[in-house]
């Protein structure tokens, strides 16, 4: 007799990825102004404004954006030069002080993407500065270097004398970096602090910080689950290509595809919306002949057989080939099962023995 068990375990690959957006409004009021302070600014700390939580479609490439670009306004600070130097920089803080290597692009500049110290997010800072004389930089990322190895700096302009104001304004992303396979927090935290500079640094400062996220990987259920094809004998497979008889409720198997999650795509992101569905399954022993499972080996297994797969037309289920999964809704997304039935298929001479196997189904989201 030919034993029965066909183990078909799924196992969800997930994809990165989705996100948005707010700004922030001016908060600046009247504030105490030292006569005799080199520099005043009547700006209080600031906050990037971000999403509370974002649902992540999986699989985007490095440097895709997880939320659309959020921009501060115009932080100023007033100076009282006296034939100096004078102009304005930033410094980062924390983890955005560490590199990526990944850039993306903000208003025609390339910005580095820095770390958050979230793998798989990083975080991309564009900066824009008010000079002395009253003229706007273009949009630039961070470097080090200049006066006082500042992180990014605006023209530094001697012999300015009188009433100076200089100023800055931020704009970020979060961007994708590598693999985010679990839901995870990026932590609102100070990203940056500006300072004026008047032939050196001089108070007072400006800390910039963002609000906390949460990514949530968007995937489908996909339960593990196990088969029962039934028990033959030899004489059940006549020729080579022969399938094991039908047998009342044997061989039937739903793969599921539970909670899929719907939505809409964010705006000026590549996130927030699973596309579509493909599935892929592959047998772990390999396969015996083409889209034939081969059989677990080992002392007292079957010869001669192996596990075939059929879908709800009777038609072959390929092994080793992506299938999408029909019917998906991006809008709603929902619950889905895949009907399929596993058959035994004489591969050459047979001999009796325990015949098991295990498939494994990977997932891809887009």
């Amino acid at each position: 007799m030919i034993a029965q068990r066909f183990s078909f375990r799924p196992a969800a690959w997930l994809r990165l990825i989705a996100l948005m957006a707010a700004g922030i409004a001016r908060t600046a009021s009247a504030c105490d102004q030292d006569p005799s302070a080199t520099c005043y600014s009547c700006w209080p700390p600031q906050s990037l404004t971000l999403p509370s939580g974002v649902s992540v479609a999986a699989d985007l490439p490095p440097g895709a954006l997880l939320t659309q670009w959020v921009t501060s306004q115009l932080v100023e600070f007033v100076c009282r030069p006296q034939n100096n130097t004078v102009g304005i920089g930033m410094y980062l803080s924390g983890d955005a002080s560490v590199r990526t290597g990944i850039e993306v692009s903000y208003n025609g500049a390339s910005i580095p993407v820095l770390a958050t110290g979230v793998p798989g997010v990083g975080i991309a800072i564009a900066m824009q500065f008010e000079s002395a004389d009253g003229s706007r930089t273009a949009w630039q990322g961070t470097q080090r270097g200049g006066p006082m190895n500042y992180d990014a700096w605006s023209p530094m302009l001697a012999g300015q004398s009188g009433s100076k104001t200089v100023g800055a304004q931020t704009a970020i992303a979060l961007v994708k970096t590598g693999p985010l396979m679990s839901s995870a927090w990026v932590r609102g935290n100070q990203i940056m602090l500006l300072q004026p500079y008047v032939d050196a640094v001089v108070p007072p400062t400006v800390d910039i910080s963002t609000t906390s996220i949460m990514f949530t990987p968007m995937t489908c259920t996909t339960p593990d689950q196990s088969v029962d094809v039934g028990t033959f004998s030899a004489s059940d497979f006549p020729a080579v290509g022969s399938l094991s008889p039908p047998q009342a409720g044997k061989g039937m198997l739903n793969v599921q595809f539970l909670n899929c999650p719907g939505g809409s795509d964010d705006p000026g992101t590549s996130t927030g919306l699973i596309h579509s569905v493909t599935y892929t399954i592959s047998p772990q022993y390999g396969e015996a002949v083409n889209n034939v499972a081969a059989l677990q080996p080992g002392a007292g297994s079957a010869t001669g057989i192996g596990v075939q797969l059929l879908n709800a037309a009777g038609k072959v289920v390929p092994l080793n080939t992506p299938q999408t999964l029909s019917g998906y809704s991006s809008l709603f997304g929902g619950t889905y099962q895949v009907p399929l039935t596993a058959r035994f298929y004489r591969t050459g001479p047979v001999t009796p023995g325990n015949a098991s196997t295990v498939m494994t189904m990977t997932v891809l989201y887009q």
